[in-house]
């Protein structure tokens, strides 16, 4: 008796094309992350940014609200500058601090009924002249 196993194809496969996160950054910047993937016959249902495991945005196009953030010591999210769709997932950073540094990791997931999931990682590093608050 043959067995017949099911093979996933290149246009069915979930994939996480790139991941842009700057390794070293000047604190007086903004940090821009990128990530890119191909669905393939998947469809989206969510992308998560998270900053050393903690999960500090979400896209989720099926569910609103379909952007939420999420409170994560040294990460804030610059207003306006999130762009995410059924390609991409962009988000920047800014007023960078010491607890900005870190590793970052895009998840992507797809929907019903297997929510296959991907995801890459990636440092970085906040270096500059920090200012000491005054008491």
């Amino acid at each position: 008796m043959l067995k017949h196993e099911h093979v996933v194809g290149p246009s069915e496969a979930l994939h996480l094309s790139s991941l842009s996160v700057p390794p070293i950054i000047d604190v007086s910047q903004k940090a821009k992350l990128f990530c890119s993937y191909e669905m393939g016959n998947r469809t989206l249902n969510s992308v998560k940014w998270y900053k050393d495991g903690h999960e500090f945005f979400r896209y989720s196009p099926l569910t609103p609200p379909t952007t939420n953030w999420f409170p994560v010591k040294g990460v804030t999210i610059a207003d306006g500058s999130s762009h995410c769709n059924q390609f991409i997932c962009n988000v920047e950073l800014e007023k960078l601090n010491i607890h900005s540094s870190g590793q970052y990791r895009c998840e992507v997931s797809g929907d019903a009924p297997e929510f296959e999931l991907i995801d890459k990682a990636a440092n970085m590093t906040v270096g500059g002249m920090y200012q000491k608050k005054k008491s």
